[in-house]
């Protein structure tokens, strides 16, 4: 997005003129700028895979989240009280830029992260938020099926997906509760000022399924140091999420699997591209992801039992 670009977006907006705008670290999805104007700094997010119902959505959820204070980043409206702006490729949507970045995974930020998420699972949203998750088992299968003909072969990643899609049809959607997920809850997704949580952001993929889902999702995003599961930083993470919501026994114990489970459904979301167009990027990190699988896998008795000294300590 160039300056022009930027210049011309503001006019809609009582912001002041431009400053100056710099490109954040992209994303797959979105492109991120951080922008000061007359009135301070905004975040300038373009997004570039969503279609506009869905979008509106999300901020429809944003707006609900305000009513109980949680810490994430609040769209801008524009002049007309409206917050979307139609690009000729995407949408931009401006939001109050929070200052901070993003954290090193310890034991405090995993108990930051597990308290919000507790929080959240708790949040009743509208029906017309309880959408399905775009990570699906279904959809694993259908991309299991589609690889023979994909335009980027990779055989040895394909067989391993279509394997490992195989086992986990039998072990998922199990019956846990559900609620309102955020369902991609990484380091990248959120801004910390030292070890302070202040925002969870990009709620684009929020949707309604198994609770212990997000919790699982967030496990990988924040307890894996060097690709290698930190018992303390999965109790910190659980100990957080725990003053908010217990976890039934059926959750506690289906906790290892979910936890590989929902590795795998990222994986899904990387390969899906991958398949399609080379990228060294997310090669690597579906590489790495199948390497955390297989060694959650491996370990599931072990990782079970530290999860059952986990609760008898919550009890």
């Amino acid at each position: 997005m160039n300056k022009s670009q930027v210049k011309q977006i503001l006019e809609n907006y009582e912001l002041g003129g431009l400053q100056n705008y710099e490109e954040l670290s992209p994303g797959y999805a979105n492109r991120n700028y951080r922008v000061t104007t007359g009135s301070g700094v905004i975040l300038l997010r373009w997004v570039l895979e969503k279609n506009y119902q869905d979008l509106s959505l999300e901020l429809d959820l944003l707006h609900g989240l305000k009513g109980i204070n949680f810490p994430t980043a609040y769209p801008i409206a524009r002049d007309n009280g409206k917050y979307i702006t139609k690009l000729p490729v995407g949408f931009v949507v401006l939001y109050d830029f929070i200052q901070g970045q993003h954290p090193d995974l310890g034991i405090a930020p995993a108990h930051s992260i597990g308290e919000a998420l507790g929080k959240l699972s708790i949040f009743k949203p509208s029906e017309d938020l309880k959408r399905a998750n775009a990570i699906n088992i279904d959809g694993c299968i259908l991309l299991a099926d589609a690889l023979d003909d994909a335009a980027n072969p990779l055989p040895d990643i394909f067989k391993y997906f279509k394997n490992q899609t195989e086992f986990f049809k039998t072990r998922v959607d199990i019956g846990v509760p559900k609620g309102l997920i955020h369902a991609d809850v990484f380091p990248d997704n959120t801004i910390f000022d030292g070890e302070n949580l202040r925002a969870i952001i990009d709620f684009e993929e929020a949707c309604w399924d198994e609770l212990l889902f997000d919790l699982s999702m967030a496990i990988n995003g924040f307890c894996f140091p060097n690709n290698e599961l930190s018992y303390s930083f999965l109790e910190s993470i659980l100990n957080g999420y725990l003053m908010h919501r217990k976890l039934t026994r059926e959750e506690w114990e289906a906790l290892p699997i979910y936890i590989a489970w929902t590795a795998h459904g990222m994986l899904s979301w990387h390969l899906e591209r991958l398949s399609q167009t080379p990228s060294q990027r997310q090669e690597q990190r579906v590489r790495e992801l199948m390497s955390r699988v297989v060694d959650i896998l491996d370990r599931e008795e072990s990782l079970s039992h530290s999860i059952r000294k986990i609760r008898e300590t919550t009890i």
